[in-house]
């Protein structure tokens, strides 16, 4: 992992008019567009910060003091990217431990943290080929001028824009069917566990309570358990797809 990240999963919206929902099923949950969702204020994750390990490392992702953590690699790894998908399998671990999550205790609100860092989210001339239509051009904002003048939340080496949510929305928050943009960030209110996941790697982090956790690594698929000061290499995008 790196502080400046050079690579960058795709923006979720190529077409005119910001995010809609995607057209495809995921486990009977119809995704929301990141423009759907209510910003929230970046002091909501300031709890996230004095609790971060060394940056690259499982608890430099989701704190350092959870009692067990996993780590949910991506189930596809090609250096094919960006085909297209019916049911985008980079999702299908997430979904699962949305279950997981929900068959465990009830959750009320979350928050849902998208890294400020990915092309074309502000509309800030990033260019991608548009499938729709065979060219390519700029790519329309996703977020609203509002949320971009919005405070981020502020952690070392990255800055996320906040929204309000609920845990289907953790599987993922999408757009088109080309492209999903699960969030970087996702926690209940009652802060009880912390997904993260990062630009640079093709993986998710889990830390939380040794129940949920033993729970995770049972039930979700490819599900590896991992120590806080375990480093995140063996899952860095770059690597698994020949880039360096």
């Amino acid at each position: 992992m790196r502080a400046s990240s050079g690579v960058c999963r795709p923006p979720a919206c190529v077409a005119a008019g910001g995010c809609e929902a995607t057209v495809w099923s995921n486990g009977g949950v119809t995704p929301r567009g990141w423009a759907d969702l209510t910003p929230a204020p970046a002091t909501d994750g300031a709890w996230i910060r004095p609790l971060l390990g060394e940056f690259g490392t499982a608890g430099g992702l989701v704190g350092a003091t959870w009692e067990a953590y996993a780590v949910l690699p991506d189930p596809v790894v090609s250096t094919e990217r960006g085909s297209a998908a019916s049911d985008d399998p980079r999702t299908r671990p997430l979904a699962a431990l949305r279950e997981v999550v929900a068959g465990l205790d009830p959750v009320g609100s979350c928050r849902a943290g998208l890294w400020e860092g990915y092309g074309g989210l502000f509309g800030q001339g990033a260019v991608y080929l548009d499938l729709h239509d065979g060219g390519s051009g700029p790519v329309p904002r996703v977020l609203s001028v509002e949320v971009e003048q919005a405070p981020r939340l502020e952690l070392p080496h990255r800055g996320y824009v906040l929204f309000e949510a609920v845990l289907d929305d953790l599987a993922p928050l999408s757009a088109e069917p080309l492209w999903s943009m699960p969030p970087d960030l996702f926690w209940p209110d009652s802060q009880g566990w912390l997904v993260g996941s990062d630009t640079d790697i093709v993986a998710t982090v889990v830390g939380g309570g040794r129940e949920l956790v033993e729970r995770v690594l049972a039930d979700v698929p490819g599900a590896e358990a991992v120590e806080p000061g375990d480093g995140l290499d063996r899952w860095d995008e770059r690597t698994l797809l020949g880039d360096v």
